[in-house]
């Protein structure tokens, strides 16, 4: 009897050794999103119960990231994507660079402001002055300045003071030149002042007295002339032209002067010449009458009027 006890109980361990227990009762595993599966079969323990292995866990979800993309996992967000951050936009480069940034929860291309760095549209400012968001339109608009005939924008508001093709002038902007802006250094016109234009008078004409000509300041002024006016110092100088001399006020030529030409000179059609001597005979020349050298040739360099007298 008692042997028969102990082979019962030495056989139900020998079963319980070489049979295989029943699922396992470990918990199921957990995956980053999906579920895990059951858990294993455990083996068969000393007492015929095993003990379940623990489950694998899932493949993990999609968020935005995929399991691998060989770029650290992120999925590149292009322009109008939702976004998080800067780095999430496929066209980000760095902050202030060209190209894409995360602006308001949008990926969205970036803008270049005044000083030449990018921010998103709404951020950037077309000049120190403006508002954010700006740059939609140019600062000379923004600033109503630089256009043709507007006042030149201040180094805050837009740099260049003037639009593409304008030029700035006296501190406003122009397609012509200064003296067209001002209306002065042209013919008859005042000459420019010095916040103005530079030279006073455009190319080819001179100032006189405050005025611009082609000619001289006798002409410009109408002084100086036989006859006429002598200048006053503001107009020219000397204040009478040529060979004439002022008398009482105008000028005129040595026929009506109180005293008339030097010793060694004579007043010939109201001009003063040397006296006429012609040691070796004369020569008719045009209007004039000329001496000859002493080889018979003319002198042109000792000819007076035919007309002479005092």
């Amino acid at each position: 009897m008692g042997i028969v006890i102990a082979l019962g109980v030495g056989l139900g361990a020998l079963a319980g050794a070489c049979s295989k227990g029943s699922a396992g009762d470990g918990p199921a595993g957990s995956g980053a999103t999906n579920s895990g599966g059951e858990g294993g079969a455990g083996d068969a323990g000393s007492t015929g119960k095993g003990t379940g292995g623990k489950g694998l866990g899932g493949a993990a979800g999609s968020h935005g990231f995929s399991p691998d993309d060989g770029s650290g996992g992120k999925t590149a967000v292009p322009d109008g994507g939702e976004c998080t951050q800067h780095a999430d936009c496929d066209g980000f480069v760095s902050e202030g660079q060209e190209g894409s940034a995360c602006c308001a929860g949008t990926c969205t291309p970036t803008q270049k402001d005044y000083a030449g760095i990018y921010f998103c549209p709404t951020q950037c400012k077309n000049s120190v002055l403006a508002p954010p968001g700006s740059c939609d339109q140019t600062c000379h608009a923004y600033h109503e300045c630089g256009g043709e005939g507007e006042r030149a924008c201040t180094v805050v508001e837009c740099l260049p003071s003037c639009q593409p093709g304008l030029n700035e002038y006296g501190g406003k902007c122009t397609t012509g030149s200064c003296y067209d802006l001002h209306a002065c250094g042209g013919e008859g016109q005042d000459a420019c002042n010095v916040t103005q234009c530079l030279p006073s008078c455009r190319g080819g004409l001179t100032e006189y007295g405050g005025k611009c000509t082609t000619g001289s300041c006798y002409d410009l002024h109408t002084c100086g002339g036989e006859g006429q006016g002598a200048c006053n110092l503001t107009q020219c100088f000397p204040s009478c032209s040529g060979d004439l001399k002022e008398v009482s006020g105008k000028c005129s030529d040595c026929k009506e002067w109180t005293a008339t030409c030097s010793a060694d000179e004579e007043c010939c059609s109201g001009k003063c010449y040397a006296t006429h001597f012609c040691p070796f005979g004369e020569v008719t020349v045009g209007n004039g009458v000329c001496c000859r050298d002493i080889g018979g040739n003319t002198d042109y360099g000792n000819c007076v009027p035919k007309t002479c007298g005092v």
